[in-house]
């Protein structure tokens, strides 16, 4: 795994979105995505709502660390589809 940049030692090598977000604003991002706060002094308590998408030909992945969130004893092993008893159907493709 790659260690995360310091993007404050490289000023405008990195292209950096920013957003000013209002109670009940979305933000949808992968996972993968380096976020957070910045400087700014979060002056009140906030909530998230986090969720987790995946494909119908999504596979298991087997890692060195905790996942988020922690999968434990599910019976997978590296290679398998992910197990469709734990994620909720969205809309199937049409072949």
């Amino acid at each position: 795994m790659e260690p995360v940049p310091d993007i404050d030692a490289s000023p405008g090598e990195y292209d950096i979105f920013s957003a000013d977000l209002e109670p009940g604003d979305t933000l949808v991002f992968d996972f993968r995505t380096l976020h957070g706060t910045g400087d700014a002094e979060v002056k009140s308590m906030r909530r998230a709502f986090s969720t987790r998408w995946i494909g119908d030909d999504a596979i298991y992945c087997e890692r060195p660390g905790e996942t988020s969130p922690p999968y434990t004893d599910h019976g997978m092993r590296h290679g398998d589809l992910m197990r469709r008893d734990w994620f909720a159907l969205l809309w199937e493709r049409g072949d």
